[in-house]
């Protein structure tokens, strides 16, 4: 039995990503083929819910930590780590470690000793490595193509393991002429994502057709919450955090998957237990991460362009005239989808994968520079925004540069994270300033609304935030 650890800090929070619901995934298929003992570490910093299987298993051990504090900006670290991970390097002596990889300069992976061998997954297309990293899985086809051309080896594209839930052959027949269509939203409650187009298009779509339509909202940020009051949207049903249960029946209940969000996905795992519940998908194109856009074929899947509001209404308005045929698109969707995310292929893969990574313990493999990309860069400014330590005149320079790039939806997003979290730091400036320039981005106004805030902003003359 070959001992390997399985790391992210966050990895047994209550309320975690669909990043370290894989990991969580990926060690119970490794545990259940009996070839290793998987030891799980994760810190207790936040509230920790581990369910029965992962606990009561008999190749599972698990190993918690403290810390104090968490650095996500390069490099990203973390403060008063106890036991440190020397520590539980030297006590467990793994053959592999697996963790995620979300910047290219992680303090943790680079520290590791290079004798053990590395398997990283990359939901961005990052690199980082302690000098043998043997196998790099990467979300999305174009976050792939981009690492292998940077010459990094033992780079693969990557589908997140899923269960095939089974078919509804109650959502396998014509819908009653009377059924409301059911549009529905699972995800982050993050208002750095949140995008409003699904709201100012279901508010249309709401007038038109009144009680024919319901939204079901899992986890809305109050970003979400003050948009679908500001439009006086009705039909809309805001549910808080899901459990695995409870996210099963919420597919199960809704006909179409309406996806929003500004940041795009790197694959769209919401997406795709959507469509493996036989529902229908209407998204939208982002400014970063567009890989989604790859699972969503016709008649099934609906795809429009960055802020489109009257085309994203098009489709929502497809779906409820088509009602009678939402039956075949759910059914189309979990065809395509299945051979793709189905847990027992992927499985088997993964434990080939392991066994040889394993192989190369002692090995030391291919050194990787530190080097930043531009999307790491670009989450960097946003995590600092969000926070509320970028400064008036950065924040400025920033923006500025974007839209100079041409590219104003990002320098809108900055403004926004910037304004929806620095109150606490700058309390000198009256925040409702702002009010105007939010509602010409919820009429769907980006660049003019970038402009007003950019006027207010280099009118003050405001010291940085300590």
């Amino acid at each position: 039995m070959k001992d390997i650890v399985v790391y992210h800090y966050t990895l047994m929070d209550k309320h975690t990503g669909s990043s370290e619901k894989l990991l969580r995934d990926l060690a119970l298929i490794l545990a259940d083929c009996n070839e290793f003992i998987i030891h799980l570490v994760y810190s207790v910093f936040n509230e920790v819910e581990i369910v029965d299987k992962i606990k009561n298993h008999k190749n599972i051990r698990l190993v918690p930590f403290n810390y104090s504090k968490v650095e996500l900006c390069s490099p990203c670290r973390l403060i008063g780590m106890e036991p440190t991970m020397d520590y539980i390097i030297d006590n467990i002596k793994p053959k592999c470690f697996i963790g995620l990889v979300w910047s290219n300069n992680q303090e943790m992976i680079r520290k590791l000793p290079e004798t053990i061998p590395v398997m990283l997954i990359s939901p961005f297309g990052n690199v980082c490595s302690n000098g043998n990293l043997r196998k790099l899985y990467v979300s999305g086809l174009t976050q792939t193509d981009t690492v292998k051309r940077q010459g990094i080896n033992h780079v693969e594209q990557f589908f997140n393991p899923l269960v095939i839930p089974p078919f509804n052959f109650r959502k396998n027949r014509p819908a009653n002429p009377g059924d409301p269509v059911v549009f529905g939203r699972s995800g982050r409650s993050d208002a750095a994502i949140f995008d409003p187009i699904s709201f100012i298009a279901f508010a249309r779509l709401e007038g038109e057709y009144g009680n024919k339509v319901r939204f079901i909202y899992i986890n809305p940020s109050d970003s979400a919450r003050e948009l679908a009051t500001k439009l006086n949207i009705k039909r809309i049903e805001f549910r808080s955090w899901l459990s695995n249960e409870e996210l099963a029946s919420f597919y199960q209940e809704i006909d179409v998957f309406a996806h929003a969000r500004k940041d795009g996905e790197t694959i769209g795992i919401s997406i795709a237990e959507a469509m493996l519940a036989q529902n229908a998908v209407v998204s939208h194109r982002s400014m970063m991460f567009n890989d989604h856009v790859h699972l969503l074929k016709e008649p099934f899947g609906k795809v429009v362009d960055i802020g489109d509001a009257d085309g994203y209404y098009a489709c929502m308005k497809y779906f409820v005239e088509n009602n009678h045929r939402l039956h075949e698109f759910g059914r189309l969707a979990r065809e395509y989808s299945q051979p793709i995310f189905d847990i027992d292929v992927i499985g088997n893969n993964f434990i080939s994968d392991v066994n040889e990574v394993c192989s190369y313990y002692g090995i030391p493999g291919q050194k990787i520079p530190y080097n930043s990309n531009a999307i790491e860069i670009i989450r960097d400014i946003l995590l600092r925004a969000s926070q509320g330590s970028l400064t008036i005149p950065a924040l400025i320079d920033i923006t500025d540069i974007c839209t100079s790039a041409g590219n104003h939806q990002m320098s809108t997003l900055i403004y926004k994270t910037w304004i929806e979290n620095s109150e606490h730091s700058f309390t000198n400036i009256d925040f409702k300033k702002f009010s105007p320039g939010m509602a010409l981005l919820n009429a769907g106004r980006e660049c003019d609304a970038a402009v007003s805030w950019r006027t207010i902003l280099t009118d003050l003359t405001v010291p940085p935030p300590f």
